[in-house]
């Protein structure tokens, strides 16, 4: 069937001009002719209803009229729009309103067309090249009498619809891999409207599919990894579209998909010597949902698997001197349906020696206040002592000794001059292990800070504030100032310098405070800090619709957004439930209960202004809530818009765009672009998608694209 498909291919060359000329004349001629146009077969007359007719510079005719005329069975699906047609042993398989028909189903001869065809009074209409090209009839015109002829004794050359096409793949390609995909002109131009390159994967059988490379340099070459799902024969179309994402040219090569998985570990070679961390990349030779790195040490037997990490980033391996020996290293990759494929063994030697050293303090650092002292160590341990060493007496100072963790030490002003500060650890077998020193220079002068609220906070409730010192104040006080009023109150604190601040003691409004005691008859005191009392009613988060209606709002926004840009659909879905809580949690003013559209709580203003939500800070050690501004918008479509706009033209999300129509590697690309700092969140917003099938919203066909 396909060698003589082809051989009638070759045949008649010259109908190809007499084709064009009619093409010509038809252009010129214009609109008005339509009524006029006339349609004879093999001789005969045809009296249609609707009669020809000219659209957009195309002659578009009736075409079960013609195909039955020419011994054609027509059938018709109305569920699918489907055009079906049997004709000289050939399928012939078209859908309304789609530009992909195939003149061979069976020998896998595809074509985009430029004029879909459409429905013109329960009438299916089709360009007039296009019933040349299916059915391999001449056609030629006669401008006198404004006719077109169909003439099924001469067979006709196949004339494309458009002349481009691309590298990268060719036509049967068995595809197991990655693919690099570049357009290739034909001289020209490319057409002014088209802004956009769209590579698609379409199963013949459905004419859907999803876009699987792409971006706005039509002259820029574009990675395509396939899925081990969309295993089977596909149409890989590259299809140019205009600002808005709409249709306009295309040019389609058939394949078939098989993909053996398989990953390689990289950043590690064999017999390699660890002496501290290393980053290590998964690359795979298909769309991975995620990898773990499993580490074996033969020498101790120690096995350790990690969590699901990004497939597309790398992996720090941070071995302890623990994990000392020969190390076996292997990575899994795993598809969307959770099957794994192992890399290869890499044995490598890994020699980490102990590492110990104090935090928290710089060499020559002049301390006058409360420093917070920290231990970086790679090896475990029972006991953690922070030492201070005298250098002039050579006498040692405990200042803490626990398990593990931080100290805030505040030094007393008997301790002035200079002095060293190292960390003392015992290993678990009660060994001790000592950091380098650090010079610091005590000052050996007064100080004195508080905690509980900070500047700009918000205090609505009791809140416990708290005085701290390197010396034994006297009479410590907070002294608090009313912004409007200019009324000072001062309140003692407890024995150990405590205070609640009981906020409807007090006048709402702007407040200043700060802290003092008295030290050798001197009195000290702290920085003012500015924050507000509020006691009124609050706004606490409101929904934006019922929460079984929002996945049909976000889905049409998100649908829309991308036939316009070629953003995944189901990513932005997922996202919107993930940082709403399917809609239930939209940011409103928590003063004024302004409600602001947010969809994806992002800070600063809008068209609409903002609304101040709670938010917390920390000051001297102790978190406090304050406020911050959220952008308000008049409606969900403005925060929808915003939203895409601060994803398409913000640089850092650059790495983001490059693979935004497929939602697992824009899920990790928005993360590593800065999107959000939770390392979960792409597996958040896999597990959405997968949970409830969203992978169906990125399913399109080339009209509906």
């Amino acid at each position: 069937m396909k060698k003589n498909y082809m051989v009638m291919k070759r045949k008649r060359v010259c109908l190809g001009v007499c084709f064009f000329m009619l093409l010509a004349s038809l252009l010129v001629a214009g609109p008005s002719l339509a009524a006029e146009v006339k349609l004879v077969i093999d001789g005969k007359e045809m009296t249609t209803d609707p009669a020809p007719m000219i659209d957009a510079g195309r002659t578009l005719v009736p075409l079960r009229i013609i195909s039955e005329e020419l011994g054609g069975l027509v059938s018709w699906s109305s569920v699918s729009k489907k055009v079906e047609i049997i004709n000289q042993g050939r399928v012939l398989d078209m859908r309304i309103d789609d530009p992909l028909v195939a003149y061979d189903v069976e020998a896998g001869v595809y074509e985009i067309i430029d004029v879909p065809p459409r429905l013109v009074d329960s009438r299916t209409f089709v360009p007039l090249r296009l019933v040349s090209n299916a059915l391999n009839v001449a056609i030629s015109w006669d401008a006198n009498s404004k006719t077109v002829s169909v003439n099924s004794n001469l067979p006709a050359t196949v004339i494309p619809f458009f002349t481009f096409g691309y590298a990268g793949v060719d036509h049967g390609e068995v595809i197991t891999g990655t693919k690099f995909l570049r357009l290739i002109g034909n001289g020209d131009p490319w057409p002014e409207e088209a802004s956009q390159v769209r590579f698609m994967l379409i199963d013949p059988s459905s004419h859907k599919g999803t876009m699987v490379a792409g971006g706005k340099n039509l002259d820029e070459q574009y990675i395509w990894i396939p899925r081990v799902e969309d295993a089977g024969e596909k149409l890989l179309v590259a299809g140019l579209y205009d600002a808005k994402g709409r249709f306009v040219a295309g040019v389609s090569k058939k394949i078939i998909v098989q993909v053996d998985p398989s990953v390689i570990l990289t950043g590690i070679t064999p017999g390699q010597m660890i002496d501290g961390h290393i980053s290590l990349r998964a690359t795979t030779n298909f769309v991975a949902s995620y990898v773990k790195y499993q580490f074996t040490n033969r020498t101790t037997g120690k096995n350790v698997l990690s969590e699901r990490v990004d497939p597309y980033g790398f992996y720090t391996y941070a071995p302890e001197p623990g994990d000392n020996g020969e190390v076996v290293v292997h990575v899994f990759a795993y598809d969307q349906e959770d099957q794994g494929v192992l890399s290869d063994a890499y044995t490598v030697s890994v020699n980490v020696a102990r590492s110990l050293s104090l935090a928290g303090v710089k060499e020559g650092e002049r301390i006058t206040d409360s420093v917070t002292l920290s231990t970086r160590r790679n090896f475990p341990v029972s006991k953690t002592q922070y030492v201070m060493l005298d250098p002039g007496t050579g006498q040692e100072t405990i200042l803490k000794e626990l398990g593990y963790g931080n100290y805030v030490w505040t030094p007393g002003l008997a301790i002035k001059g200079e002095r060293y500060l190292f960390v003392r650890v015992y290993d678990t077998q009660e060994r001790p292990v000592e950091s380098a020193r650090i010079k610091v220079i005590l000052e050996g002068e007064p100080s004195i800070r508080f905690s509980g609220v900070g500047p700009g906070g918000v205090v609505s409730q009791s809140a416990k504030l708290t005085i701290s010192s390197n010396v034994s104040l006297l009479n410590q006080t907070f002294v608090m100032k009313n912004i409007s009023t200019g009324k000072t109150v001062s309140y003692k604190t407890d024995s150990v310098g405590s205070w609640t601040l009981n906020p409807t003691d007090l006048q709402d409004g702007s407040w200043e405070i700060y802290a003092q005691g008295s030290y050798e008859g001197e009195t000290i005191r702290t920085e003012t800090v500015s924050f507000r009392i509020f006691t009124g009613t609050t706004y606490p988060a409101r929904p934006i619709v019922p929460k079984d209606q929002f996945l049909d709002l976000v889905t049409k926004l998100a649908v829309k957004s991308r036939q316009e840009t070629g953003m995944s659909a189901a990513l932005q879905v997922a996202q919107a439930i993930l940082e709403t809580g399917w809609g239930q949690y939209i940011p409103v003013d928590k003063y004024t209960g302004k409600f602001s559209y947010n969809l994806f709580g992002i800070k600063g203003s809008a068209s609409n202004g903002s609304v101040v939500s709670n938010t917390w800070e920390e000051y001297n050690g102790v978190a406090f809530r304050t406020d911050a501004s959220f952008r308000a918008y008049y409606s969900v479509e403005q925060s929808w818009a915003d939203h895409k706009r601060i994803l398409l033209e913000l640089s850092r999300y650059e790495i983001f765009r490059d693979v935004m129509y497929d939602p697992v590697l824009g899920a990790y690309a928005i993360r590593r672009a800065g999107y959000a700092t939770d390392s979960l969140y792409p597996q958040k917003l896999i597990d959405i998608i997968e949970q409830y099938d969203l992978w169906t919203l990125d399913e399109v066909g080339m009209g509906s694209n």
